[in-house]
């Protein structure tokens, strides 16, 4: 995807700036000759081959992941072009109607279909677009990044995102199990068929496994109060219960109905079977709560407008919640979900852990439980904690690492964050 751009190391650029300055070559060729020299030989792009759709309304995935975002939803006999396999899942060309989003600021249109990309510096992330429902760019997997001045195929906008072709080199995924490798006189046949039949419409399978269900379609109808929670697995049951969230979400604040949809979660969050998805769910337990309280608080306040008395005790009620807020922000050193590290050599307190952002799954901090605090680590791995301590760096691992004084279990997690496009 576009032309790569090489960078030495830092002890070879030195070499190279001091050699410029003895034989009086101008730095910039220097550079030019050293990234010539240390460019890989371009590798042949992957051969194609063909395969069938062997389940129903199967999902083709961002990455190779079931918990990822499904982009599409493709039907049994579909024919498809893949480029390898991994770990069960079969890399393939995007499918038909499969689209990718970029950040419409950082593109120059030449065009109604046409753009290039407009960068002052780094490069443009490319993100993955859904026909199947809708989802914030800004939390979406990140296919690709695009340097300066590559074109891009424009299919359309909205609300400051461009829908494009996705570049050369971005791939999908869909399950080994849901697919077959066939020759390509079977494939031209199922194309010829598939031709000659009217298209069927796409409903709801009666499968399990990496099909399509309520959670990656977002069917966008509420649920009725009442509902009993899909059946699947915990995964897929919180991917439909997030299309809910979102859909809920759009709603004006004064239709907004959070209490049927936290009744929902709190079975995924209270399940030991899948221990990803319980957290998950009791992060958005935590903040479906949360905005039951402020938007009560809210309709409170509109309703007693006329009410000075009223209208004051509502403002107060809106600045308790937000001090509450700031209070367990700024109560802890680090925030996090506790995982142990097997990365660090073990300290003089034993085995060593790291704080793990639940959305960005990066690194926030490293930790370590002296024996007098008392505490069986055993007992919080996995939770979302809270702690304070003593900073200091070790430099046998050029890291630093907080001595724990007092740990809690946390019961809210922060709100995904915003990215950057």
């Amino acid at each position: 995807m576009g032309n790569a751009v090489w960078f030495s190391s830092g002890q070879s650029g030195r070499g190279l700036m001091l050699l410029a300055a003895m034989l009086s070559v101008p730095l910039a060729a220097a550079q030019t000759v050293e990234n010539a020299g240390d460019e890989p030989a371009p590798q042949p792009p992957p051969q194609p081959y063909w395969l069938r759709v062997t389940g129903s309304e199967v999902n083709v995935r961002a990455r190779p992941d079931v918990n990822s975002m499904a982009v599409t939803r493709v039907a049994r006999d579909s024919v498809l072009q893949g480029v390898g396999e991994e770990h069960g899942w079969h890399k393939i060309l995007p499918p038909p109607g499969v689209f990718a989003l970029v950040s419409s600021a950082y593109v120059q249109r030449e065009g109604e279909a046409r753009g290039v990309v407009h960068v002052s510096s780094g490069s443009l992330r490319v993100r993955a677009g859904s026909t199947l429902y809708s989802v914030d760019p800004l939390l979406s997997d990140a296919l690709a990044r695009l340097p300066a001045g590559t074109p891009v195929q424009i299919l359309g906008e909205e609300d400051g995102w461009l829908k494009i072709v996705p570049p050369e080199g971005v791939y999908f995924f869909l399950s080994a199990d849901y697919i077959q490798r066939i020759s390509e006189q079977e494939a031209r046949d199922l194309r010829a068929r598939a031709a000659s039949q009217p298209a069927a419409p796409i409903g709801r399978p009666a499968v399990t496994g990496d099909v399509a269900t309520a959670a990656d379609t977002r069917v966008v109808t509420s649920r009725p109060a009442g509902a009993t929670e899909s059946t699947g697995s915990w995964a897929d049951r919180l991917h439909e219960m997030e299309g809910l969230i979102d859909e809920e979400s759009r709603k004006p604040p004064g239709e907004r109905a959070w209490a049927p949809l936290i009744n929902l979660l709190k079975p995924i969050a209270s399940q030991r079977e899948d221990a990803a998805a319980a957290r998950l769910a009791e992060g958005w337990v935590e903040r479906l709560q949360q905005r039951l309280t402020e938007e009560t608080a809210a309709a409170a306040g509109r309703v007693a407008q006329g009410d000075s008395a009223a209208r004051a005790r509502h403002e107060q009620e809106l600045q308790n919640i937000r001090a509450a807020q700031k209070a367990t922000r700024s109560a802890f050193d680090a925030q996090g979900l506790l995982r142990p590290s097997f990365a660090l050599p073990t300290g003089a307190h034993g085995l060593r852990y790291l704080l793990l952002d639940p959305f960005t799954r990066k690194t926030r901090a490293y930790v370590e439980l002296p024996a007098e605090l008392g505490l069986d680590a055993r007992n919080i791995v996995g939770k979302y904690v809270g702690v304070r301590g003593t900073r200091y760096r070790d430099d046998r691992v050029g890291a630093e690492i907080i001595r724990v004084e007092q740990a809690t279990v946390l019961e809210a997690q922060p709100s995904p964050p915003r990215q950057t496009p």
